[in-house]
């Protein structure tokens, strides 16, 4: 009967969509008006303003109070995890002793084990050569490291120094292949283009601000080694200086999503789900990827020793716009796609909820305000596609 609950949902998804639809020109307007007649202060005064009189009026009303703390509820449900799981911070006291891993592959292991390291550029030029020396010190032998490049159409020097070092290295690694692109098709776009070309045991993809430890790839290996590669589909790599906090089994190493920083893939699985989704552009492809491996019966796993150095962030708290915009339109479609009833309808109320708190924000407002905007054009448009495609269990 799953085929019959997921039309109902769809039904019951779409009077919500076309609601919001409403809602946004109704969002133009209001916008129009504030800003013709009262100028970008007053417009953040007024959405104040009419934030709290929507809260007043939703205290008045207690059967769309009871609604409302529903969708909180389901919604903080959705971001939680099953009480099986250990709650691990990365950089904290870890469980095994990180020598271990490296008894677990032996060096006729890894001269068997080829490895497509897959890298999507656009205008990386100044990340590069930090991460080809960190690939060049590896303890993996780099005969069986190939490494695939793809750049996005990059309008800076990137193109000129892929094409030296495919020249310089082409001999000390297994291969370096490079692949250019007439336009930008995004991360996930990318690495799906890059795994054309991949014939290796193990897919790692990798972003370029990025460097690894000398002793990360074994490591990863090492823990892909001891697992049934019918039943994994990927190991992520932690992260350093800035972490993402990891919820994992410090036993079994399962978590429930994992970051495509820095990621080894069975490439088993990664063909049997058809790579990244092209409908996410940047931010949030490696959640749906890593919702899609579970629905599909595959494991994905946390590598805590397997360590690169990725800067993502020049400063603390350091607001990047295109990742704001990103991952706030992924994180509503994948409500859509994997999360709930309850949690669908609260993917189309947080644009508006998201729209009212960025009016409050000391900085950057008016551009936080474009982009939720743009993100919530986005959503209705991509919705769909992501109602029609729900999860299988």
């Amino acid at each position: 009967m799953n085929w019959l609950r997921h039309i109902i949902y769809v039904l019951l998804m779409l009077p919500v969509l076309l609601l919001s639809l409403l809602t946004v020109v109704l969002v133009v307007f209001v916008n129009l008006y504030l800003l013709l007649i009262k100028g970008f202060v007053g417009l953040k005064d007024a959405l104040i303003k009419i934030k709290g009189s929507l809260s007043k009026w939703m205290r008045s009303k207690p059967g769309i109070r009871v609604f409302y703390g529903q969708l909180r509820k389901y919604n903080a449900k959705f971001r939680g995890v099953p009480d099986t799981y250990a709650t691990i911070v990365s950089g904290r006291q870890n469980v095994l002793d990180a020598d271990n891993w490296l008894s677990t592959v032996t060096l006729a292991q890894l001269n068997d084990t080829i490895i497509d390291v897959s890298i999507v550029t656009y205008n990386s030029a100044k990340h590069l050569n930090q991460l080809i020396e960190s690939l060049i010190h590896q303890d993996y032998p780099l005969k069986n490291l190939h490494l695939i490049f793809v750049d996005n159409n990059s309008s800076d020097n990137t193109v000129e120094l892929l094409n030296d070092i495919k020249a310089t290295y082409q001999d000390e690694f297994y291969g370096v292949t490079l692949q250019l692109m007439d336009q930008n098709i995004g991360f996930g776009g990318g690495h799906n283009v890059s795994f054309m070309h991949a014939t290796g045991k193990f897919f790692l993809i990798t972003n370029p601000d990025l460097e690894f430890e000398k002793n990360a790839i074994v490591n990863a290996v090492s823990c892909a080694s001891v697992d049934d590669l019918d039943k994994v589909a990927s190991w992520e790599f932690r992260q350093k200086p800035y972490e993402h906090p990891k919820i994992y089994d410090p036993i079994t190493l399962k978590t429930f999503w994992s970051s495509g920083a820095c990621l080894l893939v069975n490439p088993k699985a990664f063909r049997e789900v058809k790579g990244y989704d092209k409908n996410i552009f940047l931010y949030g492809e490696d959640v749906e990827l890593s919702y899609r491996f579970i629905d599909r019966g595959w494991e994905i796993k946390y590598c805590p020793y397997a360590v690169v150095w990725h800067y993502t962030y020049e400063e603390v708290e350091e607001f990047k716009p295109r990742q704001f915009a990103g991952s706030i339109l992924a994180n509503g479609l994948l409500k859509l796609r994997y999360g709930s009833l309850s949690e669908g309808v609260a993917s189309v109320v947080q644009y508006p909820a998201l729209y009212l708190r960025e009016a409050k924000q000391s900085t950057n407002t008016e551009l936080r305000l474009r982009l939720v905007f743009k993100a919530y054009l986005s959503y209705l448009r991509k919705s769909l596609v992501f109602l029609l495609t729900r999860k299988k269990k």
